[in-house]
């Protein structure tokens, strides 16, 4: 590969996993009961991998023929599921044949990644046509290089990440209700000893689950910030006429902690508020039962938790 390709891309710590169905069937390990696997990777790649690491694995246009599918509809060229890496580049052969066109192209020594899909999206992929297709953060994912691993900025995997959690909810972050404390607990002890690989793809959609959207609805879709401010605390109403809010959670959902999930860990913000607390000048300087004291731009606002379910 010549140095001019790295210079144009480089490693950003995403990346498009690229995968030719002729030689590779992915919808039958996607279909499988299997969650980890070896990845081949392209070998100007092969220092370039490192746990914590996260991609989307990309399918092309599915030829195979029918006889060859197991009476499943052909693969259209898009996104078939989120993949975290767990480990360094690896030149060894694959120890699962499941999916090989040609068993013994698995025996062939390769370099190869352990990944792990953090999401299975073979029975809802985000397709070619869905993803913008006059923007060049997307045009690897459109029109693949011959290569099997590409670079992808951090921008545009988070893009993709939230159009899938806009076509379905995570079904365990689904299962949880905000009166449901052993079963929040019991989320949160299974996701304590995973790896930020999981807990970053939760935590991005988990504002759209239950306990996020019970929370909007006791506070009125109302910014408690705008509120305690004295401002109009709606930033504006979607098509349904309903006032748009977000969930902010004030101990991150990814750092796994005890009561990141509960909601009294959750503020209603206004999509201003809700950047600035991630990225302005906003502290929390209590965080009592009922509410919290914070600062924000030098002045101290007192913000109410949610009262508890009844």
């Amino acid at each position: 590969m010549p140095v001019s390709y790295q210079r144009k891309l480089p490693t950003t710590g995403y990346w498009i996993f690229i995968c030719n169905t002729s030689l590779w069937f992915a919808d039958q390990f996607l279909r499988s009961d299997r969650t980890r696997l070896y990845y081949k990777i392209s070998d100007h790649h092969r220092h370039d991998f490192g746990p914590g690491q996260l991609g989307v694995l990309r399918c092309n246009d599915d030829s195979r023929p029918a006889r060859l599918r197991n009476g499943n509809s052909k693969l259209q060229k898009g996104i078939y599921a989120f993949m975290g890496v767990n480990g360094a580049g690896q030149h060894i052969p694959d120890p699962d044949t499941l999916g090989y066109a040609d068993p013994t192209d698995a025996a062939e020594p390769k370099w190869r990644v352990p990944v792990t899909i953090i999401e299975n999206l073979v029975d809802r992929p985000l397709l070619d046509a869905e993803l913008p297709a006059d923007d060049e953060k997307f045009q690897y994912l459109h029109r693949a290089l011959r290569t099997a691993t590409i670079p992808i900025g951090r921008e545009a995997f988070e893009f993709i990440v939230d159009m899938a959690g806009g076509i379905a909810e995570s079904q365990e972050i689904a299962l949880l209700s905000p009166d449901d404390v052993a079963k929040i607990q019991e989320f949160e002890n299974l996701n304590a000893g995973r790896t930020p690989i999981i807990t970053e793809t939760h935590s991005r959609r988990i504002e759209r689950g239950s306990i996020g959207r019970w929370v909007k609805r006791q506070q009125g879709y109302r910014c408690q910030i705008c509120s305690a401010l004295g401002c109009f605390p709606i930033a504006f109403e979607d098509r349904n006429g309903v006032g748009f809010a977000e969930a902010h959670h004030v101990i991150p959902v990814s750092e796994g902690r005890a009561g990141s999930l509960s909601h009294l860990n959750i503020m209603v913000l206004c999509p201003n508020h809700h950047r600035q607390a991630h990225h302005g000048r906003f502290e929390i300087n209590r965080d009592e039962p009922d509410h919290w004291q914070i600062t924000l731009d030098g002045n101290s606002i007192r913000v109410d938790k949610a009262p508890p379910p009844v």
